[in-house]
């Protein structure tokens, strides 16, 4: 077994892993889980859910806000003219929407979240000697 195998217990709030069950030493905000148990395993998970959803939302609320800013800054510049005029803003609404999809996945590249709890798969090990 390597040292890193040995580590089955997480804490919840930082992710730090340990030996034994005791408090967490890295932010001492409750006693560390023992994510060997699949109770425990729902809960991380959840967790980690939770967090990736609570990122992505506030990165789609950035994009959006760019993405409109940059619509209505356009229309400011000196000596610009749209190429394509569309009944009810339509030009607008395309170049808007174009502009915010790809702010979007920009800053999904640039701003990726590191996950608080790699070493959890989402997918259960299974040993080849029991199969």
């Amino acid at each position: 077994m390597t040292p890193e195998e040995d580590l089955n217990f997480a804490c919840a709030a930082c992710g730090h892993r340990a030996v034994s069950e005791q408090d967490c030493p890295a932010c001492g905000d409750g006693v560390l889980l023992d994510f060997r148990r699949p109770e425990v395993l729902e809960i991380l998970r959840d967790s980690e859910m939770r967090l990736n959803q609570h990122h992505e939302d506030r990165l789609r609320w950035l994009a959006v806000a760019l993405g409109i800013g940059i619509g209505i800054g356009i229309n400011f510049v000196p000596g610009f003219r749209w190429p394509i005029r569309l009944p009810f803003f339509g030009h607008w609404w395309i170049f808007t929407i174009a502009t915010t999809f790809f702010i979007s996945k920009g800053l999904d590249t640039l701003l990726a979240r590191t996950q608080r709890f790699p070493y959890i798969t989402e997918e259960p090990d299974f040993d080849k000697e029991s199969l």
